[in-house]
């Protein structure tokens, strides 16, 4: 689980960098005012900060989803109760069940609270803007999912996953799914074991 984690954090980078460098670039055409009412110090420290963020897109968010928050990962938190109220299943899909649009008129189907988090982080953009007065269109605050009181992009400016997030997180699905299900025959197991001690002291007594 933690190597299918490591190559959906692998494939989240670039991804992430790219839909950064595109918003600014987006709020820079569409907000020349707001460029231009940046002092000359202001505009050089937030456009260096923004240039730090997508450079170190892959460490920012390990730190930001995994480092920070281990308890969202079941081999980290670790999960040892196959009914644990944190990864419950959604409806008939697992928590972290992802798969690709089977026809042009079907979006990919990603696990909402993964993909509600991630959106927190994609909004880490519009913070480094926002400390230097600059507002980035297609931004808002608020996040349920632990972000909130910060930015996060709006529904229609939200980019949709790339095939590789969706496979490599459909990976972690399928080995989560396995270890629930080891975790339930270990409990049935041991269930059966007591049982079977408890008849047998009944037989002897």
């Amino acid at each position: 689980m933690a190597d299918a984690l490591r190559a959906w954090l692998d494939a989240t980078a670039p991804w992430a960098a790219e839909f950064w460098e595109r918003s600014i670039a987006e709020a820079v055409k569409e907000d020349p005012d707001a460029v231009v009412a940046l002092g000359d110090d202001d505009r050089k420290a937030v456009k260096d900060d923004a240039a730090r963020l997508i450079a170190n897109a892959r460490p920012h968010i390990q730190r930001r989803l995994v480092d920070d928050r281990p308890g969202d990962w079941p081999h980290l938190k670790p999960q040892i109760d196959p009914r644990d109220d944190a990864f419950r299943p959604h409806g008939s899909s697992g928590p972290f069940d992802a798969s690709k649009a089977k026809s042009s008129g079907i979006h990919k189907s990603v696990p909402e609270a993964v993909a509600g988090r991630l959106n927190g982080v994609l909004g880490d953009v519009a913070t480094v803007f926002a400390r230097h007065g600059f507002i980035l269109t297609g931004f808002e605050r608020g996040d349920l999912y632990g972000h909130k009181g910060q930015w996060h992009p709006y529904r229609q400016h939200k980019p949709e996953w790339s095939d590789e997030m969706v496979e490599t997180m459909a990976s972690y699905a399928t080995l989560h799914g396995r270890y629930v299900a080891a975790l339930a025959e270990g409990e049935r197991i041991s269930a059966e074991r007591k049982h079977f001690e408890a008849t047998d002291l009944w037989d002897k007594a």
